[in-house]
């Protein structure tokens, strides 16, 4: 599915996170930070859905696509999250150029 560029101009906020790094999947602590932010999202009032963007730099503006690896990413979210059905993820490509 193509990545809708808009939300690069959009910038942090209360339903959108970016992730310049992405999760590691190591010890339990390591694996652990993923569903921080989401029980962080989850956690916030607002009648949207919201979204953790990893493999975006938030630090320049417009943001930026660094990547992250979607085998990793894959791992990580169907071993942490599908089978607890914590949260509904997919990915999405971006080129820059």
């Amino acid at each position: 599915m193509p990545f809708p560029k808009d939300v690069l101009f959009r910038g942090e906020s209360e339903t959108l996170d970016f992730k310049r790094d992405q999760y590691t999947y190591g010890t339990d602590l390591e694996k652990s930070e993923l569903l921080k932010d989401i029980l962080a999202m989850a956690n916030a009032w607002r009648n949207d859905m919201s979204f953790i963007l990893v493999g975006i730099d938030a630090s320049i503006s417009p943001a930026s696509v660094v990547g992250a690896s979607m085998a990793l990413m894959t791992r990580i979210c169907s071993s942490s999250l599908t089978a607890k059905r914590i949260a509904r993820y997919s990915f999405h490509t971006a080129n820059q150029r």
